[in-house]
This record gives structure tokens, C-alpha cells and sequence, in this order.
């Protein structure tokens, strides 16, 4: 305090900061996963900055990754070469843009905690996971669209509102003949006195005769509830908060993938460096879980906005992925996706659909659509990790796509470049869908040309689903019945190596049952 009566700097700057209140604010946290899990709110560019906040206070800002710029020709030759990966450009791609962030946790509670969470039990179980490490906390982002496009999608929703009211009054004149049908009852002699109303709906005798006059007047509809200025966007009812909510819905559906990652990169040698590559990372959930195991990771994602989110938010959560805005295919071409991800505030991009646009299921409008190169699954990790180097695990999840992917893949596992894997298989209609739009071999023969040539690499193949665990080939030959049936995981490993289905799928054979 003396120091500011004799007019020092240090001590007026600090003043004035502390009455402009946080615009010279530090960052609260190094990474948004040290926040209690469950914490949200917004993010925004600006200045070359991504900053987050939570409420009005902003607790992390991250200077965005800059993308060396490489020299690329406007075809390709044929072949796959460096010249086909184009990195994840935040700085471009999210320029402008804003949306919302969350902490969320790894893992599922059990049946009887599901509903329960807040019981001594469940909490006692709960904090046991987190000790342990298995329920681990990170931060994922969504990105959020304009205004004017909400505002549309809500104009139709009020318009299906009195479309509603429409019907159910025409309904209610349709009920009026049979009303009139009905006996009719004998009146009631000395009817009882109604029951007495509340002295706020009783009106003076006057409105009787004047019903206009001032006070006789209907007392006006109660004025609906404003939201509180305070609070950010995105943290108010639907919107980006509703498409970050379908986020974390990925983190207790795909609860065994989780598990099946963590056990592949704590097998990995000891003192070696696990090596993950995610084709299909979405918005980074499982990339980001497996950095912060410890392994070196690569992303390869579609859609130019979810690619960007990927990489932005590992940097916020004390990691570095190295992301590829690349579609996985088995031949060198520039294709077109549909950007879901960007598309309305409630899709989350887990649908993006290669070669034909698709309708947004809550507008109804035709999302935009984008040009992207194409990759191969060996041109991936012979780029990010060495052309002798071993994955450790391989995630595929590329919607519709995944025989093409499987087959760029051949190479690497020719030569046993991988220990474990799991790709997202079928349905098998979902592959009609992707032959329409002009992915070629895409279909069942096409799968099980695939899996014999995996089988010859020297590799167990597994179709999962929940629990269950079935061969992909049944004893004649063709695509397992569960393939068309419903959405599975085909789980990859070397023969030798342990795994939870091995005794599963050697039980059924002996009993004849596949």
C-alpha cells in the first residue's frame, strides 16, 4: 500500500488489472483435465488463441499449433506417397469459430451404480477407479454454428408445434358427435355451491357488466423464464451442450474398446514406447485416452473440423497427437465428405457419409460438403512411425468404409506390423450404402476375400459384440449371420497372443455351435 502512494508502476498495474477483472487474466489450470470432472463450458479463436472458459471465467488459453505448409502436386500418380497426408491446421480450419468443452471420465459404471451414482456405494466404487487409474478424466471439444442456422431449426420446430396443435383440435371436433350421442344426465336440484377460488382469481360484480374495464381484464400469461445473462451459450438447454452430451454417451457405449486399448498398450515391451494409430478419430476420445497412457499416437480423421478439434484438444489436455485430415482408402484419389461435424449444434459427426451428401437429421437441410485427399492405412504408419516399426494397437471405426480400409491395411499386416486391433464392421447394408456412393468393394464377397487374406498374415480374427464373441467365417465359408444383423467389432490379433475371446470361440467350435 505505500508503495502505491509513492507512484509505483508495478503496484498501479496491478490495480488496474485487478479492477478490469480478467482481462489480463492468467490461465487457472495448465490443462482443462486437472478441472473436477464433470466441469463445462465454452471455447473460442480469438487473436490466434483458443480460449476456454468456464462460465465467465476463463481458466485455459492455448496458443494455436502452426502447420507447416507443404509443397503438393494436383494429382496423384497412382501410388501413395508423403505428398497425400495433410496435417490437421487448426489455425485455418477453426478460425472464427466456437463451441463448447467438457471433462469427462473413461469408463462405465456398474448396473446397479448406472442409476444410483450418488449412493455411499457407488461413490466408494467410483473414487476406487479414479485412484487406480481406471476411470480416467480428459477434455473434449465440439464445435457450435451460427446463429442464424439454430434460429432456422428452430423456426421449424415451432412450425411442427402448431402443426400438432392443428391436428389435436381436429381430433377434438371429430370426438364432438359422440359426445352428443351420450345420454344426457337429469339435472341436478340445488346444485351445490362451487368451491371457493383463490381471492387472486375473484373479480369484483362489476366485470359482469364491464368485463374491459381495467382490473376486470384476464391477468396475462406468466412471462416465460429468462435464462441467466451470466452464463455462457453453450452451457444453456440443447444445442452444443446437447451434441457434447452424445460425446460422452461414446465413453460408457464403447467401454470395452477402452479396455481392450489399455490392455494392448500395457502389454506392450518393456521400456518401449507404445505406438497407437486411430483411423477415424472422430473427436479424439480414444487418441487422446491412449496418449495419456503413454503411447505415441497418430489421428486420421475425415472432416476437416472434427480433425482440428482432435489436435486442439490433446493440446489441452497436456498431450500432443500427431492428426492427419486424411479418408482412408485402398486407392489414391480426392473424394468428398459430408462435414457433419460442423453441420447443426445437435449432430456430432459420427455419421459422415464419403460420396453423397447427407440430409441433417434435425434440420432437414443438405450439409455442406468438402473435397479430401485419400490414405492408406500403410502409408500412415510407414510416414508417422517407421516403415519397420510395430503398432500396437490399430482402432478403425470409418463408417461404412471399413473393407477398403482393411484392405490399404494388407501390407502392414503382411508383415506382422500389428499386435492387436479392432475395426468397426457392419452391418452389411451400411456397405450397400457406401457402394451407392461410389466406394467400390465395399460388400460381403469383398469381406471375406479380406479375412482370408488376414487369416494367411497369421492373425485370429474375432466378430464381438457386449460380451459375445463369434468367428467372422462360419463353418461353410460365408460372412457370420451377425454381420448383417447388427453393428460389431472385429477384433484382430496375432496368433499366439492372448485374448479374452480365444477360449470363448474355441468352445463353440468343438461344440459344433459355429
Amino acid at each position: 500500500m505505500h508503495a502505491c502512494r509513492m507512484g509505483s508502476t508495478t503496484c498501479k498495474l496491478a490495480l488496474v488489472a485487478a479492477l478490469i477483472g480478467g482481462t489480463v487474466a492468467e490461465n487457472r489450470t495448465t490443462t482443462l483435465r486437472d478441472l473436477p470432472a464433470g466441469t463445462r463450458g465454452r471455447w473460442e479463436y480469438k487473436d490466434g488463441d483458443f480460449v476456454f472458459y468456464n462460465k465467465r471465467e476463463l481458466v485455459l488459453r492455448l496458443r494455436a499449433p502452426t502447420v507447416k505448409k507443404t509443397k503438393r502436386s494436383h494429382d496423384h500418380h497412382g501410388t501413395f506417397d508423403a505428398s497425400c497426408l495433410v496435417r490437421a491446421d487448426p489455425r485455418t480450419v477453426l478460425a472464427g469459430m466456437r463451441g463448447g468443452w467438457g471433462v469427462l471420465e473413461t469408463g462405465k459404471p456398474s448396473v446397479e451404480c448406472e442409476h444410483k451414482s450418488k449412493t455411499q456405494l457407488c461413490r466408494d466404487r467410483a473414487a476406487e477407479k479414479r485412484q487406480n487409474g481406471e476411470w480416467v478424466p480428459l477434455a473434449i471439444m465440439t464445435v457450435a454454428t451460427s446463429e442464424a442456422a439454430r434460429r432456422r431449426l428452430l423456426d421449424k420446430a415451432r412450425r411442427s408445434w402448431r402443426l400438432w396443435q392443428a391436428i389435436g383440435r381436429r381430433r377434438d371436433k371429430r370426438k364432438q358427435p359422440a359426445q352428443r350421442r351420450a345420454k344426457r344426465k337429469p339435472p341436478v336440484l340445488n346444485p351445490a355451491p362451487p368451491a371457493p377460488t383463490s381471492p387472486v382469481a375473484q373479480r369484483p360484480p362489476e366485470c359482469k357488466k364491464h368485463p374491459r374495464r381495467k382490473g376486470c381484464r384476464d391477468p396475462p400469461p406468466p412471462a416465460p423464464e429468462q435464462a441467466d445473462p451470466g452464463l455462457p451459450w453453450v452451457q444453456r438447454r440443447g444445442g452444443p451442450a446437447k451434441k457434447l452430451g452424445r460425446v460422452a454417451g461414446y465413453f460408457k457405449r464403447e467401454a470395452m474398446l477402452f479396455k481392450a486399448m489399455d490392455r494392448a498398450i500395457a502389454a506392450a515391451a518393456p521400456g518401449a514406447t507404445p505406438n497407437v494409430l486411430d483411423i477415424g478419430a472422430n473427436h479424439g476420445i480414444f487418441a487422446i485416452f491412449a496418449a495419456l497412457r503413454g503411447a505415441r499416437v497418430a489421428a486420421v480423421e475425415a472432416q476437416a473440423a472434427l480433425a482440428s478439434l482432435v489436435k486442439v484438444s490433446a493440446l489441452a489436455n497436456g498431450v500432443d497427437v500427431e492428426v492427419y485430415h486424411n479418408a482412408v482408402l485402398d486407392v489414391p484419389a480426392v473424394v468428398e465428405i459430408a462435414e457433419l461435424g460442423a453441420a447443426n449444434d445437435f449432430n456430432e459427426g459420427g455419421t459422415a457419409s464419403l460420396g453423397a451428401a447427407r440430409m441433417a437429421s434435425e434440420g432437414g437441410e443438405e450439409v455442406m460438403m468438402a473435397q479430401v485427399r485419400t490414405a492408406s492405412v500403410d502409408l500412415v504408419a510407414s510416414e508417422v512411425f517407421g516403415a519397420d516399426a510395430t503398432i500396437d494397437f490399430l482402432k478403425i471405426d470409418v463408417e461404412g468404409v471399413e473393407i477398403p480400409a482393411l484392405r490399404s491395411s494388407l501390407e502392414l499386416l503382411g508383415r506382422g506390423g500389428v499386435r492387436d486391433a479392432s475395426v468397426e464392421f457392419g452391418p452389411a447394408k451400411r456397405w450397400a450404402e457406401s457402394e451407392q456412393h461410389g466406394v467400390a468393394g465395399a460388400n460381403p464377397a469383398a469381406a471375406v476375400d479380406v479375412l482370408h487374406k488376414i487369416d494367411a498374415a497369421g492373425y485370429d480374427a474375432y466378430l464381438t459384440w457386449g460380451r459375445f464373441c463369434v468367428p467372422p467365417l462360419n463353418a461353410t465359408g460365408e460372412l457370420a449371420d451377425e454381420a448383417f444383423a447388427r453393428e460389431c467389432q472385429l477384433e484382430l490379433v496375432k496368433s499366439g497372443l492372448p485374448h479374452p475371446c480365444r477360449k470363448e470361440v474355441a468352445r463353440l467350435v468343438a461344440r459344433g455351435s459355429v
